[in-house]
Parts: C-alpha cells; structure tokens; sequence
C-alpha cells in the first residue's frame, strides 16, 4: 500500500506541477476541441506545441480524457495524429533513407535507418529506468539506518525521504515515457509495412497474382505486420531483464 500511495504521489506531483505552469496553453486546447467542425477528422493533435512538463506528465491528452469523462467519445473528438505518425510521412522517410542506401539496400537495415533514432531514445530512457531501480532499496537502508541512529540529524532523514521521492517519480516518468516511444516506433514499422506491401501488390503483374492471392497479401497486411509491430515494441524488455539479473 505504501509502494502504491508513493506512485500516486509522484505522478499528482507531475500532474499538479504541469497543470499550473500549462494552465493557459490547457484553455486553450480546450476551445480548440469546442470550436471543431466535426468534419470527421479531429482537430490538431497538441502535442508537438506541448511544454516539456506536459509531455512527461502525458497532460496534454488531459481535455481529451475530461472530455470522455463527461461523455463518450466519437471519432471527431480524437486528435489528429502528428505528421512524423500518418502513413504518408512514414512512407517518405522510408523511402528517401531506401534511396540512400545505394547498392547495398536490405529492408531490416532501412527499417533501423528511417524508425531507430526513436527507438534508441526509448533505449536510454529505458537504462535511466533500470539504473533508478537500485536507488530505491539503498535510499530505505539509508532511512532504517537513519531511524535506529539517533544522534543523526534531521537533515539526514529528509535528505535521503527526499531521495526515495525523486529516484521513485523519475522511474515511473521514464517508463511511461520508454513504452510511449515503443510503441509509436513499433506503430510506424507495421504501416510501413503495410503501406509497402499494399503498394506492391498495386503493381504485381498477372503472373504474380496467381501465386500471392489477395489472401496472402491479407495475411502479410495484418498478421505479419501486426507481429513486426509487437516485435519492436517489447524487443528491449529482453535486454532490460538481462541488465536487472546482471
């Protein structure tokens, strides 16, 4: 109960600090969703114009959550997704990184080219996490220290109380953040993927068609894509587990 008392502690924290730093830029979210015209589109995500606060604390979906809250949400009440997100632009990238491969093209190392600085992002993100993960146990022997010594001054306590407080809120904000990157870079590599095979499958001559059926392109359309995107997503808990144990 303590453990889950810390946790709520620290993202109110996050939350009430990013609130009253952001609260104009929040009004502001907030009439851009009253003002939409429902076109079926959504409005601008505010997420590229959100502060830095905003973005560790997720407080930018915060209208959008109030909102859902008052009522269910239809497709014109979601937000947009940002440019670097749509299809279009994932398949650009790809493609001008494929194009600068020159005689050496392999799709696995393009795929790493146009989605892995992401992915490398959520990679320190995610040692910063780990790291933190030893902090907590040595700030509680500090404290139990701490108690059965009393001679130690005060200083001592709140210093290694306070301690505990920041190695705990800067772990849950860096795992939030670490699946965040995860899985828009796993979201990005399966509608490559899908938007390559369907363009493929747009130019296959007639031979071609009778031995991928529409079946097949299915399947490599949801299935395979689907297990790429899983693949991405929690490749780097593998490695993360293996740094725990060591």
């Amino acid at each position: 109960k303590a453990g889950r008392f810390g946790t709520y502690y620290q993202h109110g924290t996050v939350e009430v600090a990013s609130s009253c730093m952001l609260h104009k830029r929040r009004q502001r979210y907030e009439k851009h969703i009253e003002v939409a015209d429902g076109d079926g589109f959504g409005v601008p995500s505010p997420e590229p114009a959100a502060a830095l606060l905003s973005r560790l604390a997720f407080n930018w979906l915060s209208p959008l959550l109030k909102l859902g809250n008052e009522r269910p949400l239809e497709f014109h009440d979601l937000y947009q997704l940002a440019e670097s997100d749509r299809a279009a632009s994932i398949l650009s990238v790809f493609d001008r990184k494929w194009g600068q491969s020159g005689g050496s093209v392999s799709l696995f190392r393009t795929l790493v080219h146009s989605f892995g600085g992401l992915f490398a992002q959520a990679a320190l993100i995610k040692l910063v996490h780990d790291s933190t993960i030893f902090v907590g146990p040595h700030m509680l022997r500090r404290i139990i220290e701490f108690l059965e010594d009393r001679s130690a001054p005060l200083s001592d306590g709140l210093l290694y109380a306070f301690g505990l407080l920041m190695a705990g809120t800067v772990q849950s904000v860096c795992l939030r953040q670490y699946f965040f990157r995860c899985f828009r870079t796993g979201m990005r590599v399966r509608s490559c993927t899908v938007a390559l095979v369907y363009r493929k499958a747009l130019v296959l001559s007639p031979g071609a068609r009778q031995r991928m059926t529409s079946g097949k392109i299915t399947n490599l359309m949801s299935v395979d894509a689907q297990r790429l995107q899983e693949t991405v997503t929690y490749l780097q808990v593998q490695t993360g587990c293996s740094e725990e144990t060591v």
